[in-house]
């Protein structure tokens, strides 16, 4: 039996689950569910954290646009 979420959202249930309903699941099972090849759950960890690498690579690069090509190559890394 697949262990439930902070949520009470199983992986697979986040893999199957249209992406509006995703947004209140916890990481945790959007990992899971994106690892499981779930696009949907993928694009809310990325709508959820982009600003915040963001942040950080501009912190690093001090250049918009290398920290845009930053969080765009991580996600990239991150996908595949």
């Amino acid at each position: 039996m697949p262990a439930d979420s902070e949520d009470g959202i199983d992986d697979k249930e986040a893999a199957s689950v249209p992406i509006g309903s995703l947004v209140g699941t916890g990481d945790t099972a959007l990992v899971a569910a994106a690892r499981s090849g779930s696009s949907h759950a993928f694009d809310v960890l990325v709508q959820r954290h982009a600003r915040r690498i963001l942040c950080v690579a501009l912190r690093v690069t001090r250049s918009r646009e290398d920290a845009e090509d930053v969080v765009q190559q991580s996600f990239e890394r991150t996908w595949i």
